[in-house]
Order: C-alpha cells, then structure tokens, then sequence
C-alpha cells in the first residue's frame, strides 16, 4: 500500500471533495488518514489484520445501538478499510484526569465503567473472531521463549515463577472469555472540553474473545489503583479479588507480548525500551 493507494479509494468511496489529508499515523498493520480535518479513513494492510476488520466492521454497527459512549459509525467500508466522522477529543491523559475535579474525575471513570460493562456484556459472534488473533496463544513458546535470555538472571527467575503460578491458579479457576477491546489504551479514550467528558472509543482492530481484564489492565498502568478502583464500581461483571489478579497479568503478558508484535510488524526498534519495563516491573 501506498499514499496513491489510499488516495483512490478515498476519492473513490468519499461523496465530498478531498481538499486536504494527511497520514497520521502507520502501525501494527493499518494505516489511518485524516480526510478535510473531519474524517477518519483507516487502511488494513496484512492478510490478518484485514480478517480483524472484518469483525471490527460488523461489530461496530450492533455495538453502536447500545454504547453508552460515541464508537465510530461507520459510513464507508471496503474489503480492506473503514472510513467514518471523526470523534471530538484528545488522548485522555493523566495529566488531564489530574486537572479535573473530584466530580469531575469520578464522572469518567464512571462513564468508562459502564462502557466496558456494556461491552463486556455483548453477544456477538464472527468467524474470525479468537482469542489471539494475531498468534501469540502460546505464552511460553510466543512470548517466553524468544525474550527469554535477554533477561537478567535475577529478572528471568522471577518472571519465570510469577507466570508459572498465575497459569496454575488460572487452570483452577477458569475465567468466562468476553468480547474485548483488547487495546483498551489512554490513546484510544478520547477527552474532550468545556464539556469535560469522555467523548468516544475508537481503534477496535484489536477485538477478540479473553478475558475481560485485558480491558483494565493499561488503566492501572497508566492512572493508577484508584482509578481502576472508580471504575470497577461502575462495572456489574466480575469483580472477584482474582479479577485484580487477572489486571496484574494482563499488564505484565502485554509486557512480553510487545516484542511478538512489533516483530511481527517488522519495528524492533522498540525492544529496549520493553525490555527495560520488563526488569523495572520484576
């Protein structure tokens, strides 16, 4: 794919002039293009990620009718891309949430609770839909393994024994698979004032059936425990003391699984920045 590429299908698919666009971003597998500052058209580029927007494409027009936060409405849809209304807002930082009221805070966190609470409990069915769509299903053989020796001994031991006990108490208690966004990231939570609110979800290229945790685990990773806290009031599902369990391992799994897909991507410029984390977090 190239700029050309995505151009032509735009002008092709788009009922307005194209009078400006620019690509803004170009990772793990799609390519997004802001059209005349108002629109958003994102590109899949891999076998894989095209069977993901499958889902994506049907899933968001049932989900849309129920969401309790603006999703993207999906206006033009080809074999391989998306196009739709661009949502108001910026990333929600911590910086942001710290510059709010309490009030205000906890209206977030509520809004997102209910979010993924109605997500969580949606049922749909497709397909392509998996638990790892991209291939790393298997910890110790996708994501151990290939990482494994680049860790400190102290590190290695550890994270060895850490991932070996969680997988045990898991086998004893087995957790129910959701619908997940499964890039529940602060980029992917969009802030928006005066009204000072969330505003919208979007980047749903990661959806799959796991364990609802992977929803909260970069919310505690990037707002802290209190914010986690806020939120699970706000979610009726499962909120077991191994629920928090769950967080924890999905945050440090999301660790080791950076490596499988930027590789995957061909970007390993990244690694030791992740490999850092890895040994601060151990």
């Amino acid at each position: 794919m190239n700029e050309k590429y995505f151009l032509n299908i735009i002008k092709n698919s788009f009922k307005d002039p194209v009078e400006e666009y620019r690509i803004i971003s170009g990772t793990y597998g799609n390519t997004v293009v802001e059209v005349n500052k108002e629109w958003i058209f994102r590109f899949s580029k891999a076998e894989r990620d095209i069977k993901q927007l499958e889902i994506e494409k049907d899933f968001l027009i049932k989900f849309e009718k129920i969401s309790s936060l603006p999703i993207p409405n999906i206006k033009y849809k080809g074999d391989d891309f998306i196009g739709y209304k661009k949502l108001n807002g910026t990333p929600l930082t911590k910086e942001i949430c710290d510059s709010l009221s309490k009030k205000q805070r906890d209206e977030v966190w509520a809004s997102i609770g209910k979010f993924l609470n109605q997500l969580h409990s949606t049922n749909f069915e497709h397909k392509n839909l998996v638990e790892y769509p991209f291939g790393d299903d298997n910890f110790w053989d996708d994501l151990w393994r290939p990482i494994e020796s680049q860790l400190s001994k102290n590190t290695r031991e550890k994270a060895f024994d850490y991932f070996t006990k969680y997988f045990e108490k898991e086998s004893k208690n087995p957790v129910k698979k959701t619908i997940c966004h499964a890039d529940f990231h602060p980029n992917h939570i969009l802030f928006d004032e005066p009204p000072k609110k969330i505003t919208g979800i979007i980047d749903f290229g990661r959806i799959c059936i796991n364990d609802p945790a992977v929803d909260f685990n970069l919310i505690e990773r990037f707002f802290g425990k209190s914010a986690l806290t806020a939120i699970l009031e706000n979610y009726k599902l499962d909120t077991s003391e191994f629920f928090r369990e769950r967080i924890t391992f999905q945050n440090r799994r999301r660790l080791f699984a950076a490596f499988f897909h930027a590789h995957l991507v061909g970007d390993t410029s990244s690694f030791p920045r992740y490999l850092k984390r890895i040994e601060e977090i151990f």
